[in-house]
């Protein structure tokens, strides 16, 4: 199997895990989301008055991605591209489609199909990089950094 495969594989393993650790977490009512969003709001701010101008923990801007408001995750994306720098997306092409699916499909599931945020919202807020524009503008990322290095892995609340 070539490395490729390998890539392809490890990332459907790695999304079915996420997916299913939101799902295990899915809100079931009204309440519940509303309970989630708030969380996810509360954890935003909190990292946003701990350190002004870095990013919020992985963790809360996860949690913003899939239960936010798409208004909010849009206003709050279009913020961090109005007012920083932020570098290309590396890895490769598929890879960044994928990830991009799957977080997008999570949304759908739990919030509805009117719920949906773009990709480029979505790679800012999780990864902090611009997902590129085409394949040709994908770089590789340096050896021994992987997309996922830069969502953070520090455990979730509650988890």
């Amino acid at each position: 199997m070539g490395s490729r495969a390998w890539l392809l594989l490890i990332l459907g393993a790695a999304a079915g895990l996420l997916v299913e650790r939101a799902v295990q977490r899915a809100p079931s009512s009204d309440d519940e989301l509303d309970a989630a969003r708030r969380r996810a709001y509360v954890g935003w701010l909190e990292g946003e008055q701990a350190a002004p101008g870095e990013a919020p923990s992985a963790s809360a801007r996860r949690q913003l991605v899939v239960y936010g408001d798409d208004d909010v995750v849009e206003s709050v994306a279009d913020y961090w591209r109005d007012h920083f720098e932020w570098p290309v997306c590396c890895g490769g092409w598929e890879e960044l489609q994928a990830e991009g699916a799957v977080y997008r499909a999570m949304r759908s599931d739990l919030l509805g199909a009117g719920e949906s945020v773009a990709a480029e919202d979505l790679f800012l807020l999780l990864y902090e990089c611009r997902l590129p524009a085409s394949a040709d503008e994908v770089e590789p990322c340096p050896e021994g950094v992987e997309l996922a290095d830069r969502a953070g892995s520090e455990a979730d609340p509650g988890s």
